[in-house]
């Protein structure tokens, strides 16, 4: 139906369009073409005629009447009837035309449109209805005819298929409702099985719950009992890699457990007694008792020594695991080592008086007898000759002795205010001041050295002794380093030196390789007598310090040579009258108007620091890291109000620390005054502080008091 009123439609509208450009152009274009050219030829005809009318003499009356006819032709009346006429014509062949038309395509709906209209229908409700009426088309004796044949065969063959589509789909449909039945069925017993075990699965949760909180809380135990005690706890694997530390080992060793986490405990342990470790290691392993006295690297870079033991045992999933239980033995070691060292000490000097005792009896015998002999003898020039070397070799002798029995603790020091850099440089031009030796030496003698309280005398041969050990084992030549400079040792310093003042002698000298066992051992007497002149220098002096209650160490530097590091106890201050305290304490208020930047990362530190130093009259600004510093200094330097003491942390992590801080000032103001301070007190900047552009250093803990004593000391010498 939409197709034939489509058609209709169409057709109609063709022949209305057709009909009006028809008479359109008839009405534009043939018509008035067609009168202009009558009207033409009629006014050529009238004058034809006229000039024939003239030839042949024609009366005028006669002609003008011919003319007037011939005229007629040429009016608008004539040519509107013509018109008419045309018009009605052409409307005539076009209704007749249409009619034609109409019939025509009557004929193709009948006969085409019409059945194609039909199958076109028949595929649309075969699609939308599949299960529905079949249609059957008319056949025609034509192509569409045998379209409409083929197309019932379709419908036929498409309906039987249908109802088989449909009776398998009822016996699916049948079919999945009994596998759905049985499957339920299934499903539910399945579900009465699942419902039963997981009850007892319940059951053994609760259970295995109850041992994970019991198991819980005995590692919750063991675990606070590891971390509440001072000694440190770790758990290792099979191959020594930490599984597990407490969090006092940062206390211990400085690392933070994390740090060490994951790595080998040989790592940290001192190559010398690695294989004590491994021993012991191997001892806990074969279920012998696992012990070891060794030394452990600490994160500021030296070696503390700690007591170890351990056991094994073995996980649920059959690893083996060690327990490991540490706890630091330096200052007992060191009181072992210093009461050893005493008793030694003592011991020789016992020994020492004894033969000096038993040596003097026979130097006094010996010495009665060559006297008797010089009375009895005959005179000689040979043998009085022989007898004065004897005298001699007994004045040498009895010399020796008196230094052994000097050597005692016993003896009573007169100590006094010293000046270390006088006696050291005495001590150069004494030994080097003549053409024996060609040692090279250089000074670098701290100024503003604290005074040392000692004996001048036992202090001039202490370092004299020292430094002609190194001269004569260099064979009077080489070099030789001396420094000095003020040290303050605080209680919980790991080098366990008595805390306190002092002042620190360093001497370095060119002898050559030694390794440590070899230094450790240069303070005995005759250890190097080959090397020594007579094989007390090195005792005498480690006695005169020991006596002063200082320190001497000596330490290995590789292929270059020995250090030789001594500590001498600074002299304390002295009492004051009343007018000379108001004085220091007036001088001291004046002082304290001094500007400082401190500059460290640790905002706590800052803020303590200000609090304190402000709280002693000082003027303080503070900065988090080096950039911040430096910008601040140089505003206030160029604004005219300097700082007169900047205190820079050594590491600020991320930023500028001070080393990088203080080459950046001393380019716009080379005479900054500025401390360093760090907690590592064994970098080498700490230690050596000048070379890197720093007038003092304080390491961290430190006192108020004490940094307060080193500002006043660096405004006093600014001043």
């Amino acid at each position: 139906m939409k197709i034939s009123a489509r058609f209709f439609i169409m057709t109609a509208f063709i022949e209305l369009v057709c009909i009006a450009g028809l008479l359109l152009v008839f009405h534009f274009l043939i018509i008035p073409w067609h009168a202009e050219t009558v009207k033409i030829k009629a006014a050529e005809t009238a004058a034809a005629v006229q000039a024939a009318l003239e030839k042949k003499g024609t009366s005028p009356v006669e002609a003008r009447l011919i003319i007037e006819k011939i005229s007629t032709i040429q009016d608008d009346s004539f040519f509107n009837e013509i018109k008419s006429k045309y018009y009605l014509a052409v409307f005539i062949v076009f209704i007749v035309s249409t009619f034609i038309v109409i019939l025509i395509s009557l004929n193709i709906y009948r006969r085409i449109i019409a059945p194609i209209s039909l199958i076109a229908s028949g595929f649309y409700d075969a699609g939308a209805r599949p299960s529905g009426k079949r249609i059957s088309l008319p056949c025609q004796n034509d192509e569409i005819g045998q379209l409409a044949r083929e197309y019932n065969l379709m419908s036929e063959k498409i309906e039987s298929m249908a109802r088989e589509m449909a009776e398998r789909e009822k016996g699916r449909i049948r079919m999945e409702a009994e596998a759905k039945k049985a499957l339920v069925e299934k499903i539910d017993e399945r579900t009465r099985e699942l419902e039963e075990i997981n009850r007892e699965l319940k059951s053994r949760s609760e259970e295995l719950q109850k041992l994970r909180e019991v198991s819980v809380e005995r590692e919750a135990r063991h675990r606070a009992l590891a971390e509440s005690t001072f000694d440190v706890s770790c758990e290792t694997d099979i191959g020594g890699n930490y599984l597990y530390i407490s969090p006092n080992n940062e206390e211990l060793l400085g690392f933070k457990p994390e740090e060490m986490l994951g790595r080998n405990f040989s790592e940290f342990v001192h190559p010398q007694d690695i294989h004590i470790a491994f021993g012991a290691f191997q001892k806990g392993l074969h279920g012998l008792k696992a012990e070891a006295t060794l030394r452990f690297l600490h994160k500021n870079g030296h070696y503390i020594w700690i007591e170890s033991t351990g056991g094994f045992y073995q996980t649920a999933s059959g690893e083996i695991r060690a327990i490991i239980v540490s706890r630091d033995i330096s200052a007992r070691r060191k009181q072992d080592e210093e009461l050893f060292e005493s008793e030694k000490m003592a011991a020789l000097n016992n020994m020492a008086n004894g033969l000096a005792h038993d040596f003097n009896n026979i130097i006094t015998c010996v010495g009665g007898n060559v006297t008797l002999l010089k009375k009895c003898m005959p005179p000689s020039e040979k043998a009085g000759e022989i007898v004065s070397r004897i005298e001699k070799i007994l004045t040498k002798a009895s010399s020796l002795t008196k230094k052994l029995v000097s050597d005692s603790f016993g003896d009573t020091l007169n100590l006094t205010a010293l000046n270390v850099n006088s006696i050291i440089k005495k001590v150069f031009e004494n030994v080097f001041g003549g053409e024996e030796y060609k040692t090279r030496y250089n000074l670098e003698l701290m100024e503003g050295l604290w005074s040392a309280e000692a004996d001048e005398s036992q202090a001039l041969q202490m370092i004299a002794s020292i430094v002609k050990n190194s001269a004569e084992t260099m064979n009077r030549e080489g070099d030789i380093e001396v420094k000095t400079e003020n040290l303050i040792v605080f209680e919980n310093d790991p080098s366990l030196v008595k805390a306190g003042r002092y002042v620190k002698i360093t001497i370095r000298d060119s002898r050559g390789e030694i390794d440590m066992q070899t230094a450790s051992k240069m303070l005995d007497p005759y250890f190097l007598k080959d090397r020594q002149k007579d094989g007390l220098e090195l005792y005498n002096s480690y006695s005169i310090v020991k006596k002063h209650n200082g320190y001497l160490t000596v330490s290995p530097l590789g292929d270059k040579g020995a250090v030789f590091t001594i500590l001498m106890p600074a002299l304390q201050e002295l009492s004051k009258t009343t007018a000379e305290t108001s004085a220091r304490l007036k001088a001291k208020a004046e002082m304290k108007k001094a500007r400082v930047l401190l500059m460290d990362d640790d905002e706590e530190i800052l803020q303590s620091l200000n609090e304190n130093l402000v709280e002693e009259g000082y003027l303080v600004n503070t900065s988090l890291n080096g950039e911040d510093a430096f910008r601040l200094y140089k505003a206030c330097l160029e604004s005219g109000t300097p700082f007169d003491v900047v205190v820079l942390d050594l590491i600020v992590p991320g930023g500028l620390g001070g080393a990088e801080t203080i080459k950046r000032i001393s380019e716009i103001d080379p005479g900054v005054r500025a401390i360093v301070s760090s907690g590592y007190s064994n970098d080498p900047i700490m230690s050596e502080h000048q070379k890197f552009g720093f007038s003092g250093v304080i390491a961290k803990p430190y006192e108020i008091k004490t940094l307060c004593e080193i500002i006043d000391a660096l405004c006093g010498e600014k001043a």
